[in-house]
């Protein structure tokens, strides 16, 4: 009997610990999850109108970086490649440069299902509408181009 007792004194706080760690682990590793998710999909899409009519693609931001490649394309058909891809080049702007743009993204054009947008100026006086993603997917992508379209008509 007393050694049935040792064993137990013994097991139960040995199976004690190891759950109480494999619960710290599963909690740390959905914490950690949640927050490196949170930071790599943070989105910025912009587009712009100027006497060409451009359109900035989709463009995700870091939390290291902050710094934006933005695909930039011609609206008109004479820039559509062979194979239908719009011909673009690359522009980059600092998180900081898209708060100056946008006057602190003061100017609300509008709010769509995936994040709102916001109007500004860049320094040659083109027009800008700035659209910060809530959550970026192949969806909101597709959204966008939509919202894209609507907005370049109203600027």
């Amino acid at each position: 009997m007393a050694s049935c007792n040792n064993k137990k004194s013994v097991v139960i706080p040995v199976i004690a610990s190891i759950a109480v760690v494999l619960v710290l682990l599963i909690a740390f590793l959905i914490l950690w999850g949640l927050k490196r998710r949170r930071q790599q999909w943070q989105g910025i899409d912009i587009y712009l109108r100027n006497d060409f009519g451009m359109i900035i693609k989709k463009c995700l931001f870091s939390y290291i970086t902050i710094v934006l490649s933005l695909c930039i394309a011609l609206e008109s058909k004479a820039n559509y490649e062979e194979d239908g891809r719009l011909e673009s080049k690359n522009l980059q702007f600092t998180y900081s440069e898209l708060v100056n743009i946008t006057n602190n993204f003061q100017k609300v054009l509008g709010k769509g299902g995936f994040g709102s947008v916001y109007g500004g100026y860049l320094n040659d006086g083109t027009q800008v509408a700035v659209k910060m993603l809530s959550e970026p997917s192949a969806q909101g992508f597709k959204e966008f181009r939509s919202e894209a379209s609507a907005y370049l008509h109203h600027l």
